[in-house]
């Protein structure tokens, strides 16, 4: 599970390569500010547009009172969905640049990964919570990011 923010840019030149290095930079900055966004939104309790998200289940709120009590997680609230236990799922969302300008929001643990693909999509257990996403207001604010750098 991963989000993209792609810049479909035609072959550039020698001379044109401190453009490159200036946009591949500036797609990376989006890309930080966004994951970070993500990341705030989702410990606040609310999904990409705003809503809170669905309630723990029992379990989960005993789960996550046994956390706090242990003093090794993240959890402040139990009853309060923040998606956030001990933080490595939090932790493990990293960005990085590819080959085409691109910037990559994704996670860097696999199993943390997957766990956040269940919230994402519910599966059955969980339920849906859209969490790694981001809204069209987001969306609507890197495209004037990446316009501002092509000028």
């Amino acid at each position: 599970m991963f989000i993209n923010f792609d810049l479909k840019l035609p072959k550039i030149e020698q001379n044109e390569l401190n453009f490159k290095k200036n946009i591949t930079r500036e797609t990376y900055m989006i890309a930080s500010k966004l994951t970070d966004e993500i990341i705030t939104r989702t410990r606040s309790g609310r999904d990409y547009s705003g809503k809170p998200f669905t309630s723990y289940s029992l379990a989960t709120i005993e789960h996550k009172r046994e956390v706090m009590a242990e003093g090794i997680g993240y959890v402040m609230n139990p009853e309060q969905v923040t998606l956030t236990d001990t933080g490595r799922m939090m932790n493990s969302i990293k960005v990085t640049n590819d080959t085409t300008h691109s910037a990559i929001i994704f996670f860097s643990v696999r199993d943390r990964a997957i766990i956040g693909y269940r919230h994402q999509i519910g599966d059955g257990r969980l339920p849906k919570r859209e969490w790694m996403t981001i809204s069209a207001t987001q969306r609507l604010w890197a495209m004037e990011k990446l316009n501002e750098a092509l000028r």
